[in-house]
């Protein structure tokens, strides 16, 4: 963030900042409803262009009756009290409003959603500065770095598929920076059967552009088929295209730039 976070003598955080406020009432609103029970557990990931909060537990009722109305339905109701005692929380549901309201009076974006029946996930965008990334050159280092820890086809093919995924999602913000800003493509808007699944395979053509579909399929854990329908339709958006021949060819992405 831009600005410094201080406490007052009384140990409440300083309204400096709506960035602030929208990043403490997605926190508080995660703490509140977080599933404690679930196997895995609430998770904040700051990545080079977006901030991700993660919290086991899907949402009471579908996101856009929660935004159209005053409704709160707390998973945890002691740790609700308590935040709301130091007015840390709202006792009417707003809290998605006061994140969104306040994000985009930060920095002109909305929170992103993705929503699924066991896990909530919150992505607030951030803003890559030209002295965060100044040109090609400082993403061609990086994904110098990301190929060498990725290592070649056959290493990859010797770790399970659930490893290398979570190697590309570990990595997410340095594909996600390198396609905005080198292609002027987001890997949000990318919408195959699986969002997921496109980026993953996305970002593993930025690693290895001579992949064949066997490979991906292999690499990711995903029937080749399914792979298969994927590329069809990413190729269909013009965001990939093949060079060359399935066996001999390499992958180039398309840039709307």
């Amino acid at each position: 963030m831009d600005i410094s976070f201080k406490l007052t003598d009384e140990g409440f955080g300083m309204e400096l900042s709506t960035g602030l406020n929208a990043i403490r009432e997605a926190l508080v609103n995660m703490l509140m409803h977080a599933d404690y029970f679930s196997p895995s557990h609430s998770r904040i990931r700051i990545f080079t262009n977006h901030i991700e909060f993660y919290n086991p537990g899907g949402l009471p009722k579908p996101l856009l009756e929660l935004k159209e109305k005053d409704i709160s339905m707390p998973r945890n109701p002691i740790i609700t009290k308590l935040f709301r005692m130091v007015k840390l929380a709202e006792n009417a549901g707003y809290g998605l409003d006061k994140i969104e309201s306040n994000w985009k009076e930060y920095n002109n974006t909305l929170p992103e959603y993705d929503l699924a029946f066991d896990s909530t996930i919150l992505k607030l965008q951030l803003s890559v500065t030209k002295e965060d990334v100044r040109n090609v050159n400082d993403y061609n280092l990086l994904l110098s770095d990301v190929r060498k820890e990725f290592g070649s086809i056959e290493k990859s093919t010797k770790r399970s598929s659930q490893e290398n995924r979570q190697f590309l999602r570990d990595k997410y913000g340095v594909f996600t920076g390198y396609l905005r800003d080198i292609y002027g493509i987001k890997l949000n808007e990318v919408k195959a059967d699986s969002s997921e699944r496109a980026a993953l395979i996305i970002s593993l053509i930025i690693i290895e552009s001579t992949l064949t579909l066997p490979n991906i399929a292999e690499i990711l854990g995903y029937s080749l088929s399914t792979i298969e329908k994927d590329i069809k339709e990413l190729r269909e958006k013009m965001l990939i295209d093949r060079i060359g021949s399935r066996k001999d060819g390499n992958w180039k992405i398309t840039s709307k730039i």
